[in-house]
């Protein structure tokens, strides 16, 4: 069973199915035993699968290395050929094919190898190559009597294992305990396929045959039925003493439950969950059984199951869904409900062990929040948009074609953002469009808006191209509570490091000083290293460092010395370790405690200026004398002789 098209779909003939939601249900018509020319090259077809099977250089991915073609002359025409080698540099074969109707001699193929035997898979005949590394024909089967020359048949071909192979046939029976054939037992050698049989009617086995041939080797041969445990057995087969080998089997019956999967766990999704447990060490294991309740599920029970599945794990999504009449999935679990799960496993015979212990999950979308800088744009930036996946981004209406934007909400200070419930393991591209306050807009990698980095991309993709190994994949995914954080600078795919921070100041006590600065924009902010110096400005000499929390913007350095002089300066750190500029640097001495207020500023007047005086006020006084004055405060209200409170003070920081 299966299909032309890939597994995602659609079904032909205008069917809406898909292979990974409905299933793989639709018969191909391979049984053409009798059709010509299929059955003329059935045999070699399973032939080359075998070999693939059995040989790993005819397995290896041929755009990573490993095949080379023979060109010019003869094999410009109608036999292909090419060697491969992969994986053990030892193994190496030469694959030949003839696509013509007729068969076609080959003249000194050169192999590269001196005095060595190649064995062809397709016929067991045996090649030798010649001190030159000329692959001959010594039966001289095409009869011209040139030991360099051989027939490759029509629609058909030669396999060449260098060093060439052994195999055998290996026949038996298989009895349960009390010496009675077991019938429809499966018989396999190294969990391979074309090493795998049945017993007839009377518990008899045959691995044998050239489209049976077993290589010789260290092998495990394998035995199970229906109600029996498995059987194996570790053997070296060898070719001496004939091909022929009886290897008989003796079953014993299997009444024993499988002991019930361990540490199941999962993980909420968007309308969905993610399971998983240990899977279990028994050898007969065939699936597990996966069962979902509203409500708890008692140990012992056996309710209705969910799914069998083969593998230790399961999403569960309730198949996707369906989609209604606007083409929007329902259907789905709910997010915000929660869900009981539990798992039994079952092996061979079908015998279920007890339930896993039980887990609840309550689907929820992970709050993907996007943010952007736009400050070093060098734009006079109205809004931003981020433009992507119109649907990811919760936008039913695109404007562009299959993209659509969805505008992020401004935080006053040249940085944007906004928060979108995501699905985990969604894999997103999108980029940032500006809108000026011209109306203008202006994408990144739009012409003369390229992106800045990585070096060897033309500027213009999205962020996230997953072909593309410059540009970091953007796979959205839990970081802790069900939210994750994606910041970015306009124009930048990597990301950058924290701006140094801004509004440094500092004030002093009785052997003390105080460090401040404005707090850092960037979300992903992680602390803020302060460095002091007690040698001078440039940092040299003795000095020491602190790590303080990113919510802090102020830093208190004790027990210092009166009168000496400290300087400091102070840097941020974002959680990729990503380690910003240095502030400013600032200095001061820590004194013993002033109780003595600087005396009321004098000559205190106020001028209209601008336009006609209209425009603003303009404030003036006398200078204050006091040597350790640091700044002025201005107070202002609409009332004649009001009080100075820190509501009507105009200044953040002292004015110098």
């Amino acid at each position: 069973y299966g299909g032309e098209v890939g597994l995602e779909g659609p079904y032909g003939g205008g069917s809406s199915e898909k292979m990974d939601r409905n299933g793989n249900v639709r018969q191909m018509l391979f049984n053409r035993a009798n059709e010509w020319p299929w059955i003329a090259v059935r045999d070699s077809i399973r032939r080359t699968l075998q070999a693939k099977a059995n040989f790993p250089e005819l397995r290896g991915d041929p755009k990573k290395g490993g095949r080379g073609w023979y060109t010019g002359g003869q094999y410009d025409d109608n036999v292909l050929v090419v060697a491969r080698t992969w994986a053990n540099p030892d193994r190496k074969s030469i694959v030949m094919i003839n696509r013509s109707a007729g068969n076609v001699q080959m003249s000194s193929v050169g192999t590269g190898d001196n005095n060595t035997v190649y064995k062809d898979w397709l016929t067991d005949k045996n090649f030798t190559t010649n001190a030159s590394g000329i692959l001959q024909d010594n039966d001289n089967t095409d009869g011209d009597g040139n030991l360099n020359t051989f027939n490759v048949d029509s629609h058909n071909g030669r396999i060449l294992i260098r060093g060439g192979y052994d195999w055998v046939n290996i026949t038996g029976s298989v009895k349960d305990g009390a010496g009675n054939p077991v019938p429809g037992a499966v018989v396999d050698i190294d969990r391979k396929s074309h090493w795998t049989t049945t017993t007839d009617a009377g518990g008899n086995y045959s691995l044998s045959g050239d489209l049976r041939k077993v290589l010789t080797g260290n092998r495990t041969i394998r035995v199970w039925a229906n109600g029996f445990g498995i059987v194996d057995i570790s053997t070296n087969i060898v070719i001496a003493g004939g091909v022929n080998r009886t290897q008989n089997f003796t079953l014993t019956a299997d009444n024993a439950p499988p002991q019930p999967p361990t540490n199941l766990s999962g993980r909420p999704r968007k309308n969905a969950a993610m399971i998983f447990w240990q899977p279990n060490t028994e050898g007969d294991i065939q699936s597990y059984i996966v069962y979902r309740s509203t409500v708890s599920i008692a140990a012992g029970s056996f309710p209705a199951p969910l799914v069998e599945v083969f593998s230790g794990y399961y999403y569960d999504n309730n198949f996707d869904g369906w989609l209604d009449s606007q083409g929007k999935h329902v259907g789905l679990l709910e997010n915000g409900a929660t869900y009981y799960y539990r798992v039994r496993a079952v092996d061979r015979s079908g015998n279920k062990s007890a339930l896993s212990n039980q887990i609840a999950i309550v689907p929820r979308p992970i709050k993907a929040t996007f943010w952007v800088d736009t400050r070093d744009s060098g734009q006079s930036v109205a809004s931003v948009d981020v433009e992507g996946d119109a649907l990811a981004f919760g936008d039913t209406k695109p404007e562009r074609n299959v993209r659509g934007w969805t505008q992020l909400f401004s935080n006053g200070d040249g940085t944007f953002q906004r928060t979108f419930d995501m699905d985990d393991s969604d894999f997103i591209e999108y980029k940032y469009v500006i809108t000026t306050s011209g109306g203008g807009r202006i994408g990144e990698g739009d012409t003369g808006h390229l992106f800045n980095d990585p070096a060897g991309t033309n500027g213009a993709e999205n962020r996230g191209e997953i072909y593309l190994d410059a540009i970091p994949n953007v796979e959205i995914r839990d970081e802790g509570d069900g939210t994750m954080l994606l910041p970015n600078v306009w124009r930048w795919y990597q990301d950058r490091a924290p701006r140094a921070p801004s509004g440094v100041g500092i004030s002093a006590g009785p052997n003390i000083l105080t460090t401040g600065w404005t707090k850092n924009a960037e979300p992903d902010l992680q602390y803020y290293t302060v460095q002091r110096s007690t040698w001078n400005s440039g940092f040299s000499g003795a000095v020491a460092s602190v790590n303080i929390g990113k919510d802090q913007i102020s830093y208190v350095d004790t027990n210092l010395l009166n009168g000496n002089t400290y300087y400091y300066r102070i840097r941020a750190i974002d959680r990729r370790a990503n380690i910003g500029d240095w502030s400013s640097t600032i200095w001061a001495y820590p004194r013993a405690a002033d109780t003595t207020a600087p005396v009321s500023p004098s000559g205190l007047a106020a001028y209209g200026s601008g336009t006609n005086g209209l425009g603003s006020v303009e404030v003036r006084w006398n200078a204050n004398y006091e040597g350790d004055l640091a700044g002025y405060n201005i107070h202002r209200s609409t009332e004649s002789e009001f009080a100075p409170v820190a509501a009507n003070k105009l200044n953040i920081v002292l004015i110098s």
